[in-house]
């Protein structure tokens, strides 16, 4: 077993005992208000846990190691993404799997760092995932999200070599205006409506995001 620890950062304190879990953690997000955790491991499992008590809520198996992982902004829905391009909506409440964005795709190697991108929108209509190694397909989730319109569809897949570049990773700014994404060789910030460059920057991080 492994644990992972919850600090407060002024007090320098544990707030919670640790969480203990089996497996290798390969990401985490915390949802928007705070009070959960979402964890994903090598094996595909997903597992919520209370952040103020450190009390596991649900666990969930996606089926592939978990690449990503992104939260609605109500903080009751969480997407992941798998090291097998799939991509799944869960709604943490109750465990249940909400909606199968894309089925399981390129099987590859745990050893393989190319990761499985997603992010949901600010407004929670979209969710963005990667649909290949430089591939990006963008989905509208309004239903899912109690926002009215028709069922869950791909609006647009943003293909990499149109760009030049690969989408490695993509992430949504706070306000939903511009997007950052990540390629082998560069940072670029575009602007979500028409994908004009903004700003481009020449450095390969392991991960972005906003500030």
């Amino acid at each position: 077993h492994q644990h992972l620890h919850i600090w407060d950062v002024e007090r320098r304190n544990p707030l919670v005992p640790a969480l203990e879990y089996s497996g290798t953690m390969t990401v985490l997000s915390w949802s928007p208000d705070g009070k959960l955790l979402a964890t994903g491991d090598s094996v595909g499992i997903v597992c919520i846990w209370d952040s103020s008590t450190g009390r596991l809520l649900n666990i969930v198996n996606s089926g592939s190691k978990v690449d990503g992982l992104a939260w609605h902004p109500s903080s009751r829905y969480l997407v992941s993404s798998g090291h097998d391009y799939a991509i799944n909506v869960w709604d943490v409440e109750n465990g249940i799997l909400k909606a199968e964005l894309q089925e399981s795709g390129e099987r590859r190697p745990h050893w393989d760092d190319c990761k499985a991108t997603v992010d949901w929108s600010p407004d929670g209509r979209l969710i963005a995932g990667s649909e290949s190694r430089l591939d990006v397909a963008i989905w509208d989730v309004s239903s899912i999200s109690d926002l009215g319109g028709d069922e869950i569809h791909k609006l647009l897949t943003m293909y990499g070599e149109e760009f030049g570049t690969t989408f490695n990773n993509w992430r949504w700014s706070d306000d939903g205006k511009t997007i950052s994404t990540q390629s082998y060789r560069e940072i670029c910030i575009r602007y979500f409506d028409d994908m004009s460059l903004v700003l481009s920057v020449p450095i390969y991080p392991r991960s972005i995001d906003y500030a």
